[in-house]
């Protein structure tokens, strides 16, 4: 597993970019990682931009804002850009030509009923591209009491694992 890494999470306001950030911090949390979450949102609170800057690391975290990210995962076309190492996004709602893109939403509906299971899926993608061993995290304990009536974000963030 990466020792450290700086991550962006851009979308909409209302997709649940946030609660990703909180869900990957807990997980992270529970290997020992120090983690710096900062959420810059736009005026409007539902389709408004947001982007939040992630970081890990063993150590102290310095600073939270993130110029140059290792991986910049995108949930929507905003007008936002950032020059990283790694850049993925949701097929749905991005017109990208460059990156890599998922089926993350669409697939969310297909196995789940809902395109918010997207987010899940991410996370697992996310999970896998920083080198991590799901066996060594508990995902269920990881997210909000809501999310933790079924297995269908476990079930999720193991599938995108799996891309």
């Amino acid at each position: 597993m990466k020792d450290s890494a700086k991550i962006i999470i851009s979308g909409l306001g209302g997709q649940g970019i946030r609660a990703f950030g909180v869900i990957l911090g807990n997980l992270l949390v529970q290997r020992g990682y120090e983690i710096s979450m900062l959420a810059d949102y736009d005026s409007a609170s539902r389709g408004g931009t947001i982007v939040t800057h992630f970081v890990y690391g063993s150590g102290r975290i310095e600073n939270p804002v993130i110029d140059s990210p290792d991986i910049w995962i995108k949930f929507a076309d905003t007008p936002k850009s950032f020059n990283a190492k790694e850049f993925i996004y949701d097929k749905l709602f991005c017109k990208e030509k460059s990156g890599k893109g998922y089926d993350f939403s669409k697939m969310g509906k297909e196995k789940f009923g809902k395109p918010i299971y997207g987010n899940s899926i991410a996370i697992g993608k996310i999970l896998k591209i920083l080198g991590v061993d799901l066996k060594d995290f508990d995902i269920k304990k990881a997210l909000p009491a809501k999310l933790r009536k079924d297995d269908s974000n476990e079930m999720a963030v193991k599938l995108g694992y799996g891309l």
